[in-house]
């Protein structure tokens, strides 16, 4: 059940009893359900998207996902970062790719950069002859 249905199931008991008291709770409930947080989707880099996706037509059992000789180097490190929180939370999520598909995690954007490039003509010096 997320917060929606909640508060729409409030709202139905409140007006299907008629009791004025519960109508009038009715506002405080809403504002006591819309402060429940909503459960976070696990976070995965886009390169990892891409390799199970890229990987989904060997059929690899549950196991062989997991399995080093089956990952590039760059989804190995992410596996298997120092941080042992973060390498549980990572293997959760993928985890929850594997199984949920896309839909079911966040793509954690990449890093944008820009770059200045020089206009030439901005400091040219004008020849007159």
């Amino acid at each position: 059940m997320n917060k929606q249905e909640a508060i729409e199931i409030v709202e139905s008991r409140a007006f299907n009893i008629g009791d004025i008291d519960l109508a009038c709770g009715l506002s405080y409930t809403k504002h006591i359900i819309n402060q429940i947080d909503e459960p976070q989707k696990p976070v995965v880099p886009k390169f990892v998207l891409d390799w199970v996706d890229n990987s989904r037509e060997y059929n690899f059992d549950f196991d062989e996902w997991f399995d080093y000789e089956n990952q590039p180097s760059k989804v190995y490190d992410w596996l298997n970062s120092e941080n042992k929180r973060q390498a549980e939370l990572n293997a959760l999520a993928l985890v929850t790719l594997i199984v949920n598909g896309a839909n079911a995690v966040e793509v954690e954007r990449e890093k944008m950069y820009t770059v200045e490039i020089p206009n030439p003509n901005l400091n040219a010096h004008v020849v007159l002859q």
